[in-house]
């Protein structure tokens, strides 16, 4: 008779936590050196595009990575993602003197300083 449905677990939980990052096989999209070469303007946009590695091949041997830079950010989703993190009183009080600028157009370029100037 074989294990019941506790070995099994048991043996599940002991085989997982043998297993290491590089028994972990990640499908990635594979292309050949010859194939990047011939189209590669195109290879570059669809990289660009979908986000994601591709690992360039030579006699069916890995020998480069494409990894995709992140797409870049404005200063108005960087603010977005900055006032997704406060709390509730300092956001209120952000909100409000955004609103204050707004309203009494303070704030032009002219009136900046330089906060390193003596």
């Amino acid at each position: 008779m074989g294990p019941g449905k506790a070995g099994i677990k048991t043996l599940v939980k002991e085989s997982l936590a043998n297993l290491i990052t590089s028994d972990i096989v990640i499908h990635m999209k594979t292309l050949s050196v010859t194939e990047v070469a011939r189209n590669f303007s195109a290879v570059m946009d669809r990289i660009e595009m979908d986000q994601e590695e591709v690992v360039l091949v030579r006699n069916q041997k890995p020998i480069a990575r494409l990894v995709p830079e992140p797409p870049a950010l404005d200063a108005l989703a960087v603010m977005g993602d900055m006032f997704r993190t406060l709390d509730d009183a300092t956001a209120d009080a952000l909100t409000a003197a955004v609103a204050r600028g707004r309203k009494t157009r303070q704030g032009t370029l002219n009136e900046l300083r330089n906060p390193w100037a003596s």
